[in-house]
Formats: C-alpha cells, structure tokens, sequence
C-alpha cells in the first residue's frame, strides 16, 4: 500500500470513527456524564494522532469536537454550545488532538532520523572496511557509487576519472553546500540542478576524478546529506594510492 493511500484511509478513518463514536453514545447520554463521554472520544483521537500524520490527528480532532458539539452538548444537534463546561471539554478535545498529533509527528520523524543515520554509519564503515583490505580501487569506486545512490536517491551515479573531457557541473562542497563557481544552489528547496552536479574525488593530495550525481527533478537534499556524500567519497579517495587508476 502507498503512502498516499495509507494517507487518504487515515484521513478518511480520522473523520469517521470519532463522529460515529460520538453518535453511537447518544443513547447513553443520560446515564454517561460528558466529561466521560470526552473521554471515550479521546481514544479514539489519540489513536489516529499517534499515526504521526499531522492531517489524521486534526481532522480527528475537528471530528470529534463536533461529534461531542452536535450530539452531547445543548441544543443537540447545533453548533451552538450554551454550557461553559461543555464547551470547554469541546475546546479541550481539539487541542488534545492537535498536541498529541504533533507529539507523534515529531517522534516519528525522530526515529526515521535514527534509522537514517544508522543506515549513513554502517555505509561509512562498510566502505572504509573494503579502503582498509585493500579492495581493488575500480570496485571501491563502484560500491562508492552504489552507496552515494541510496544515501542521496539518485537517478544515477558513475565515477567519471578525466573530468576534463566533461561539462563543468556544480561541485559539493564539504560542508554539504552546492556552488556554481561563487553562486550558490539552494538543494533543501530545488534539489540538485538537473544536469547534475559532481563531488571531487581526492587523494594524498591529488585530484583524481569526481562522482557524477544525477537526482530525479526537484528531489529535496539536506546539506547534511550532501555532507555524507562527500565523506564517503573522501573514504574512497583513500584507495587511490599514487599511480593507481580506477576504471
């Protein structure tokens, strides 16, 4: 299942089990106080906010302040609440909703930031365990490329060893930026330029090619990814000793 389609049944789910959950305590309603009845229509909030969806935690929210308005506040049926307390429970449904769908937002982006950097280490050591055994520099250079295509989602990757013969690229710079000569490339907003842009490749101080980097259009990259990137290739420099050449 996609995440668009994932989205939409959250969505869909946010609106309507809160509003029918409301609706099916109508019968209760002389016998459940609605402090109580808030209560129940809390789960049912919290359970979609906790999906970490900004959108499923809000329309449950609004789902369930208006369930909660229509059918257990007075008039039933209006929106028109004329019981202080009843509008406050109302007020505080929404806000829970809201609070807690961030909370989650925030811990999930969280644990896919660890997962990520995880994933960044174990790249990092990898690559330096085949520089460290000495690994052939031509299949260093294409795990190099294999790696910079999963960090980055590339489109395509190639280490290109006479970059003289080649169009003039925009170069990565250490620190994850993306210049153009003195001009600057705003990667977090248009992605990488499409024709592409390139990270030198260095070794004992010599210039000894560049990665070619080619994104799909309008891909956002952090300049923290793009600084791993250029770690990465500064590890596989380290396999070209002087007077090797990889293809």
């Amino acid at each position: 299942m996609t995440s668009t389609r994932t989205d939409q049944l959250l969505s869909v789910g946010a609106v309507a089990v809160p509003f029918v959950a409301a609706a099916a305590l109508v019968p209760l309603r002389d016998e459940v106080a609605n402090a109580n009845v808030a209560l129940i229509l809390v789960v049912t909030v919290v359970a979609f906010a906790s999906s970490g969806r900004r959108r499923a935690a809000g329309l449950a929210a609004v789902a369930a302040a208006t369930g909660f308005n229509l059918f257990h506040t007075e008039p039933y049926l209006s929106l028109r609440i004329s019981s202080r307390d009843d509008l406050e429970t109302a007020l505080l449904l929404l806000a829970v909703g809201l609070v807690v769908g961030e909370i989650a937002l925030r811990g999930r982006r969280a644990r896919a930031l660890a997962v990520k950097e995880r994933q960044d280490l174990q790249s990092l050591t990898g690559l330096g365990a085949l520089v460290a055994e000495g690994e052939d520099p031509s299949y260093v250079m294409l795990a190099t490329a294999s790696e910079l295509t999963h960090l980055l989602g590339l489109v395509d990757c190639r280490f290109d060893p006479a970059p003289a013969s080649d169009p003039i690229l925009p170069v990565v710079h250490r620190d994850g930026a993306v210049r153009w000569g003195p001009t600057p490339w705003d990667t977090a907003r248009w992605g990488l330029p499409t024709e592409g842009a390139s990270i030198p490749v260095w070794s004992h101080g010599r210039h000894r090619g560049r990665f070619v980097l080619l994104a799909p259009v309008a891909l956002p990259i952090s300049a923290d990814q793009l600084a791993r990137a250029v770690a990465l290739v500064d590890q596989a420099g380290a396999s070209l000793a002087d007077g090797t050449k990889a293809a």
